[in-house]
């Protein structure tokens, strides 16, 4: 990744800028309306219980790209991973190498942990992220389908 590009982990306070991360993936995704989170809710989830991590890679002091993550469990294998909830990068700021960076970011993250594994999930519309998703030696999981239950 470019000198130019530096990234940094979310520490008290980021709440307004996750929140502005949050919604600028979501207009990409076209997806404003299911935003829920509040900085009430980000504050408790990213710091205070520490549920969920983020990372912001700036450049000239504006966010250019954000990432959030937290720790799973395999109970078969009695390993632990990590997984990507969202990966955005501002589409005027691709194949500069930053998502690149981001894996190897999360990589030595998981290393520290003891992670064996990253799992994330990619829209099915989305084939410039499968393209960089499979360069970056992801593959897709095809025995499995994702299924959600809310809880009422």
């Amino acid at each position: 990744m470019s000198s130019l590009f530096t990234i940094r982990e979310a520490k008290p306070g980021d709440e307004a800028l996750i929140r502005d991360q949050l919604l600028a993936l979501a207009s990409y995704e076209e997806l404003e309306d299911q935003v829920l989170a509040t900085l009430e809710s980000i504050r408790i989830d990213y710091f205070e219980k520490q549920r969920v991590h983020a990372l912001f890679v700036e450049k000239d002091n504006q966010v250019v790209a954000f990432t959030t993550w937290y720790p799973t469990y395999a109970t078969f294998n009695g390993i632990s991973g990590l997984f990507i909830e969202d990966l955005f990068v501002n589409p005027k700021f691709r194949k500069q190498g930053i998502g690149t960076a981001i894996f190897a970011y999360l990589e030595d993250w998981g290393k520290r942990e003891n992670c064996a594994y990253i799992e994330w999930f990619v829209l099915d519309w989305n084939t410039e992220a499968q393209t960089f998703y499979k360069k970056s030696g992801g593959k897709p999981l095809s025995q499995w389908q994702v299924y959600r239950k809310d809880i009422e």
